[in-house]
């Protein structure tokens, strides 16, 4: 399954989108890490948008297969890789990877993902047989 990710929300917390398949149906919601740009003072992914061929991952630094974006350009003048779709809930558990979930929920201090195990299980059920696909990033 080829899939987009439309990020919607740039906040010290977190970047928030949500993810769709090819025919535009959201499957999910989605989290990155916040960086804030040194010149500009907004925050930023450290994944630049583009289409990223995803490539299955074998247990390694976590301990359940996963998808790797390849190519990744540099980000505030340093190389990026490594960077997974996983499981995930809060902006400080991820350092540029994309976190997948239900909903966006707020728990005062800041916003998180829900329920990112059960999507990822049912975004990984998806992947089934496909050892790489297409993410657009926008």
């Amino acid at each position: 399954m080829n899939a987009s990710i439309k990020r919607q929300q740039f906040r010290s917390d977190g970047i928030f989108g949500v993810m769709s398949n090819e025919q535009g149906n959201v499957f999910c919601v989605t989290l990155e890490h916040a960086y804030q740009d040194p010149l500009s003072g907004l925050w930023v992914p450290k994944v630049a948008a583009a289409v990223y061929t995803c490539v299955r991952h074998p247990p390694n630094r976590l301990p359940y297969e996963t998808f790797m974006l390849y190519n990744v350009p540099n980000f505030q003048n340093q190389s990026v890789d490594g960077i997974l779709l996983h499981v995930l809930n809060f902006n400080r558990e991820s350092q540029g990877c994309i976190g997948l979930g239900q909903e966006v929920a707020d728990i005062g201090s800041e916003e998180m993902i829900t329920h990112s195990q059960n999507t990822f299980d049912a975004f990984m059920a998806l992947q089934i047989g496909v050892d790489s696909f297409q993410l657009t990033i926008s």
